[in-house]
């Protein structure tokens, strides 16, 4: 009990921020029962219903086989598979504050980062809507929490994350840019060469299998082709509440998506200048992954939902960001501390040699006087014996 009210105390903020998202993702369960459909719900409800191949397949049906399929299969309601997806927003925000705390983010830092996942009322709207973007943004957060969970990750956590990114492409196929940012981390991140070259060439293999998994089954299964695509009512007015939350402030500000852009890439160049490059590497990771998916968001212009991935890629970059910068002073500045410190040694050494110098050449003239002194005294005993 004295343990578990100690991490409830020391980690406060958090808990505050995790009870404030269950409260709102109860809302939007039950004002929206079962679930809440888009206009491309169809394709993931149907699209593997052999029998109804009207809708098409032009995106992946990922979400469709890991998440749609299986709770249809078990008959039970589509607000099961929303629950689920609220679960995973929840995992999410838990799986990067403990990243971070772990990596050395100040906790107060990782709970504001985690917040927009937990508050954010557009990320509440996607855990309720029957589409593949939470999925997504997990197996986006696995990937990141597994290739990060270790200064230098190893060979089994290299495999796990390069499974986890690969598998967020046939969710959604921006997720084979993936593989840039997560093979330029692992080969920097690995020590010498030779584990640089095994490091690279096994997660790109990993990052594969998922994709050509799912191209065989597209190809054999589903008859599509050997390729990824082809490129309800509400209680209490609880819908008109969130959806006023949503509108009226319920939201994560543009400036602070920014804000964790910069401070992600500044973290990035303090690499150079520090031998605890961590945080450095861990910003070169979730920036290169939030720049890569977000950008073809931006391409796209088609909705809202594609800049989701922002809400847990740029807030978490921004706080490794300000860690690594805050990191980098202190070292810069430690490192004044000895050469000055030096500096007055040398000036004090210098003023001890001249001490010294000065009390030899006073204790020479005193023994010359003295000798002078001796040599009258013997010239005057002289004269007056002779007398």
């Amino acid at each position: 009990m004295r343990a578990t009210a100690g991490v409830v105390r020391r980690h406060w903020m958090f808990w505050l921020l995790l009870a404030g998202g269950l409260l709102l993702r109860g809302i939007a369960q039950i004002a929206y029962e079962p679930a809440l459909l888009f206009i491309d719900s169809k394709k993931y409800i149907f699209g593997t219903d052999f029998n109804n191949t009207i809708w098409g397949a032009f995106d992946p049906l990922g979400y469709s086989l890991l998440i749609v399929r299986p709770v249809l299969m078990l008959g039970r309601s589509l607000a099961y598979a929303a629950l689920a997806q609220h679960i995973l927003g929840m995992a999410m925000a838990s799986a990067l504050y403990v990243l971070m705390v772990r990596r050395g983010v100040s906790r107060w830092l990782a709970a504001l980062a985690v917040a927009p996942v937990l508050l954010d009322a557009y990320q509440l709207n996607a855990e309720q809507t029957i589409m593949p973007d939470v999925l997504f943004e997990a197996l986006l957060v696995a990937g990141i929490v597994l290739l990060l969970w270790r200064t230098r990750p190893g060979l089994f956590l290299v495999i796990l994350g390069g499974l986890a990114l690969g598998a967020s492409a046939p969710v959604r196929q921006v997720g084979e840019a993936l593989i840039a940012p997560a093979l330029i981390y692992v080969v920097v991140a690995a020590p010498g060469w030779r584990r640089r070259v095994l490091h690279g060439a096994v997660l790109t293999a990993c990052f594969a299998l998922p994709v050509a998994g799912y191209m065989s089954y597209s190809a054999l299964i589903m008859g599509y082709g050997f390729r990824m695509s082809n490129m309800g009512d509400a209680y209490w007015k609880a819908d008109i509440a969130l959806r006023s939350y949503q509108l009226h402030g319920g939201y994560t500000p543009g400036p602070v998506f920014l804000f964790g852009l910069l401070a992600g890439i500044a973290g990035i160049f303090t690499c150079r200048r520090r031998r605890d490059f961590g945080p450095a590497l861990a910003c070169l990771l979730i920036t290169g992954c939030a720049v890569v998916v977000l950008l073809g968001a931006d391409l796209y212009e088609f909705s809202w939902r594609y800049q989701l991935p922002a809400l847990v890629t740029l807030p978490v970059a921004g706080a490794f960001g300000v860690t690594a910068l805050v990191r980098a002073v202190r070292a810069r500045r430690q490192g004044r501390q000895p050469a000055r410190a030096d500096r007055t040694g040398t000036v004090q050494a210098a003023d001890a040699v001249q001490s010294a110098d000065a009390v030899q050449a006073a204790d020479v003239i005193d023994a010359v006087n003295a000798v002078e002194a001796a040599g009258e005294l013997a010239v005057t005993g002289s004269e007056q014996a002779a007398r």
